[in-house]
């Protein structure tokens, strides 16, 4: 599956849902990252999502 992210309006369009499935993207970079330590790896996971998700929010409606 390729990354991906979906943006949604639930409960009468008061509320955004954003899904984001950036797997393939957190593995590559960890690739390239030789750094054996979990957390740090971990860490760069997550910062990666957290990015993500804030981009997905700056974006507009791809139409």
């Amino acid at each position: 599956m390729e990354n991906t992210s979906f943006k949604t309006l639930i409960y009468d369009s008061q509320v955004r849902l954003f899904f984001v499935d950036n797997t393939k993207l957190v593995n590559e970079i960890l690739k390239l990252n030789n750094e054996a330590n979990k957390i740090l790896n971990d860490a760069l996971g997550k910062t990666i999502s957290v990015v993500s998700l804030i981009s997905g929010t700056l974006k507009g409606n791809r139409e």
